[in-house]
């Protein structure tokens, strides 16, 4: 059992982008609780379907449309991207390139994410009170 479980995705960087999974153990962690997040993993990513994945892309879509109405977020984001050497063509070329996007994509991505990239496991370990 877990008391919470979170995901998130920074992409924009100089370097690899952060993809970061966080659970937070009920009781402790052991090898049992790991296995589990293994098998939460691959049993989210065996459900996924194409109908799941056009939704995902629609609200994509949707939330681009909302940051270029917004000059605020759309300068923001333009400059994040500048700054970390990303180039205004990734922006400009968004929309096109979500559409693109496959479930067999997404599959081979998750793969490489779970079982080929650098993985570090932090334990927070409560300490004295001084």
């Amino acid at each position: 059992k877990a008391l919470s479980v979170g995901t998130y995705y920074e992409g924009i960087s100089r370097s690899y982008g952060n993809f970061v999974f966080s659970a937070v153990p009920a009781n402790k962690l052991d090898e049992k609780f790991e296995k589990n997040i293994d098998n939460a993993w691959y049993y989210a990513i065996g459900k996924l379907d194409e109908k799941t994945l056009e939704r995902t892309k629609k609200k994509m879509l949707s939330d681009l449309v909302y940051m270029k109405d917004n000059p605020s977020t759309l300068a923001h984001t333009a400059g994040w991207m500048a700054s970390t050497g990303v180039a205004i063509d990734e922006l400009q070329n968004y929309e096109e390139n979500i559409k693109k996007v496959s479930l067999d994509d997404v599959k081979e991505i998750a793969d490489f994410v779970w079982n080929k990239s650098v993985q570090v496991t932090g334990i927070l370990l409560a300490g004295e009170d001084k």
